[in-house]
């Protein structure tokens, strides 16, 4: 059986299941009923291999000499499963252990089988074809023939989104998630029948485009922080300023914070607060492009981030208690990543996250939208000196707590670091996603042209925008099959093995008497036993009248046992023979008989070295063990 399900195992594994069944039949219900029915029998086997055990145990005692316990006075077959293993352990059978155990796990076979085999729904699987409809322009300007749609998002408006999902707990649109920004996807080529609504996936590769900030954190010394206090700039400016600039930034980054609450009319850096913190934490965020050396455009895009803590903030006695600055520079990436989308609408799984292969990481010609910046983001009011980026870092869904932006660790230093390259990347993604989408050839979209770039280039062939998709689906066309279960499959097999060792061992321990010529649960065959046995010699007259307490009286005298019994062959007693003899008309010299009998010796008490060679009136105690056979001593 341990074969047999292995191999099932296997076959099911490899094909899905052992076979289809239709909808409407009943057929799978004998994958469960049948084997329910064949570990019945095996359990059924296995019980009377007990029985047998627990019914010879006694005799097998008897062979070799058992005690009283042990042998005449032992019931192993009227008792629950937990106390026969009890009083085995007790008494060191072996024997009855293993076969007691084997039964008892056989019992719990049916439990498991019930579920080893079940009916599942295999989705139809098929490879289809996800075309783009859309890509990210090379040029953040407006292709020369799509000049006419003057609709596209200004950059205030493309930082609404990545408001909503840090501030709002908004899901993540349509083909972005995270730092990472997907062309959107059409699906083509289903096979007939398939139902694009009911519960279907696909899973592909497809490149996507993300931001990577390389960034510096910058060290005490090289922040040079100057608080006034007691002034005022009117004019775009700050009431109390606090301005922090890096030394040797090849931007020559400079912020500038209001810390103090400012007059009617004044129009800060930051907004002015009408309630401020004793102890504000204080957080600014900007992006100061620098040019280079051989060029007087643009180069890279440069970030810069300050945050730290003020001690008497709301006074004129504000002091600093710690600045961290950090500097990162931005480029965008392709990479290819792993999505699952759901439905024909084609929405990420987010039970299945995607995953970037990080292998396949590499420079992006997606050009770098700057018509934008943090303070176009919504602005949600506190008693601290943050501005929207950092209010964002620390009461979005994604946040980190106000007090790191307080210590000055290395490592806190390092989560906010990070924490700050995070939501930036998700900044990123929807500013791509909004700004820069261009429809392809094989667009629905109102605009069905191939986009052209400034010079007059083309950008879109569909031919060119296709990925392969794997296709599951479990709604129409699915099948049910048969599978067999593999925790329940290497359960069933460890009891089945679990069995047979028991088994083993309870055979190899139980005494192996060479025949019984008599059933051993026949109450006839019992008293057969008794009577070609010397048993009854000790009982006195009226016997049958005692209760069971008197007669076992018999077999003790002051110690627990002074009787033990051994089954075998024995010469037949003297008066019965000669009995028997005259019956059939014979003297008494014929040849003596042996008899088949259980014999009772004593081997304790007054009285009790008669069978063991110490004389009819010896008294065999405790102390005599060693020199006389040991029955009863145990006991």
């Amino acid at each position: 059986m341990i074969a047999v399900l292995e191999v099932t195992l296997r076959i099911s594994e490899n094909n899905t299941g052992l076979g289809s069944v239709p909808d409407d039949k009943y057929r799978h219900l004998l994958w469960t009923s049948l084997p329910a029915v064949i570990v019945s029998f095996v359990a059924v086997f296995f019980s009377s291999i007990d029985f047998n055990t627990r019914a010879l145990s006694p005799y097998a005692q008897m062979i070799k000499g058992g005690s009283f316990k042990t042998s005449v006075n032992a019931n192993l077959l009227d008792k629950t499963t937990p106390v026969v293993l009890f009083e085995a352990a007790v008494t060191r059978n072996i024997g009855v252990i293993g076969t007691t155990t084997a039964f008892l796990i056989a019992s719990l076979l049916s439990i498991f089988t019930a579920s080893v085999f079940s009916t599942v729904d295999v989705p139809v699987v098929d490879t289809v074809q996800l075309l783009s409809q859309d890509f990210f322009a090379s040029s953040q300007f407006l292709p020369a023939n799509e000049s006419a749609r003057g609709n596209f998002n200004t950059g205030q408006n493309s930082t609404v989104v990545p408001s909503l999902i840090l501030n709002a707990n908004m899901s993540f649109p349509a083909f972005t998630y995270q730092d990472m920004a997907f062309p959107s996807l059409s699906v083509a080529g289903l096979q007939d029948g398939l139902d694009v609504s009911g519960d279907i996936k696909f899973t592909t590769t497809i490149p996507a485009t993300r931001a990577r900030m390389d960034c510096k954190l910058i060290p005490d010394n090289l922040i040079n922080v100057n608080l006034t206090l007691e002034a005022s700039i009117d004019f775009g400016g700050a009431v109390n300023p606090l301005e922090i600039s890096i030394i040797d930034d090849p931007a020559n980054a400079s912020i500038t914070i209001s810390t103090a609450r400012g007059a009617n009319g004044v129009s800060p850096k930051s907004p002015i607060k009408t309630f401020i913190d004793s102890n504000a934490f204080f957080g600014a965020a900007d992006y100061v492009p620098y040019k280079n050396a051989s060029s007087n455009t643009n180069q890279t895009a440069h970030y810069v981030y300050v945050w730290g803590r003020l001690s008497n903030a709301d006074t004129n006695s504000t002091t600093l208690d710690s600045v961290s600055a950090l500097t990162c520079n931005e480029v965008l990436r392709d990479v290819d990543v792993e999505v699952t989308f759901l439905g024909s609408s084609l929405l990420i799984d987010e039970t299945q996250p995607p995953k970037p292969i990080e292998s396949t990481d590499r420079p992006s010609s997606v050009a770098m939208e700057e018509a934008w910046n943090y303070n176009n983001m919504v602005n949600v009011s506190t008693p601290h000196l943050l501005d929207q980026f950092f209010t964002s870092l620390v009461q979005s869904q994604f946040a980190i707590p106000l007090e790191d932006l307080g210590l000055d660790d290395i490592v806190t230093r390092g989560a906010v670091a990070d924490a700050i390259v995070a939501q930036h990347g998700i900044i990123r993604a929807q500013v791509t996603s909004t700004n820069l989408r261009r429809p392809t050839t094989n667009s629905t979209a109102e605009e069905d042209v191939s986009p052209e770039d400034v010079s007059g280039g083309s950008l879109g062939d569909a031919t060119q925008f296709a990925y392969a998709a794997r296709l599951e689906s479990t709604g129409v066309g699915a099948r049910r099959r048969v599978v067999q279960d593999l925790v329940t499959t290497r359960i069933l097999q460890s009891l089945l093995a679990a069995m047979v060792l028991f088994t083993i061992i309870g055979w190899i321990a139980f005494p192996k008497p060479n025949i019984l010529p008599r059933p051993p649960t026949s109450i006839a065959s019992v008293a057969a036993l008794l009577v070609d046995g010397n048993v009854f010699g000790f009982l006195g007259r009226g016997a049958e009248w005692q209760t069971a307490d008197e007669v076992q009286a018999v077999f003790k005298d002051g110690l627990h046992v002074t009787a033990g019994f051994k089954l075998g062959w024995d010469k037949l007693r003297k008066r019965r023979r000669e009995e028997t003899l005259a019956t059939w008309g014979m003297n008494g010299s014929v040849q003596k008989e042996k008899v088949f009998s259980i014999s009772a010796m004593r081997t304790g008490g007054w009285g009790g070295g008669e069978n063991v060679g110490l004389g009819l009136q010896a008294r065999v105690g405790y102390g005599h063990r060693r020199f006389v056979r040991d029955w009863g001593w145990r006991q």
